[in-house]
C-alpha cells in the first residue's frame, strides 16, 4: 500500500506524519488525487489546524506532478471534505484546503 511522508512546507518541518493509501480521487478534471489515513493524526497546535485531521486528500499542487509517480519531493494541499468515506469522484466545492504540505515517498517496511 502506498505511503507518504508529509510535512509542512512552511513553518516548522520537524512535525510529521504518514500518509497512507486510501483510493485515488477524481476532482473536477484531475484524476491524482488520493485520499489518505494519517498516523499520527494531525494535531491543531503542531499543524496549526482548527482540529485534529485523521483522514484527507492530497492534492498535488503543479500539472505534472503525480502522487503516483512524483518527482518527489513534492507540493501538495492536505484538503478535507465533509463526504466519509471518500467516494470516488469529489466536487471541486466540497473539498476546504488545511495546509500546504511537502510530500516524499514513505521507505519501504524493512521489518519484513
Amino acid at each position: 500500500m502506498p505511503e507518504w511522508r508529509i510535512q509542512l512546507a512552511e513553518g516548522s518541518r520537524d512535525v510529521c506524519s504518514i500518509a497512507t493509501f486510501t483510493r485515488w480521487v477524481s476532482c473536477g478534471e484531475r484524476d491524482d488525487y488520493v485520499a489518505v489515513s494519517l498516523q499520527p493524526p494531525l494535531e491543531p497546535e503542531a499543524w496549526g489546524l482548527n482540529s485534529r485531521v485523521e483522514e484527507a486528500i492530497l492534492a498535488p499542487r503543479h500539472l505534472g506532478f503525480s502522487l503516483r509517480t512524483g518527482p518527489f519531493p513534492l507540493h501538495a494541499y492536505l484538503t478535507t471534505t465533509t463526504k466519509y468515506p471518500v467516494p470516488e469522484t469529489v466536487d471541486p466545492d466540497d473539498l476546504t484546503v488545511r495546509a500546504w504540505i511537502i510530500a516524499s515517498k514513505s521507505p519501504p517496511d524493512q521489518t519484513a
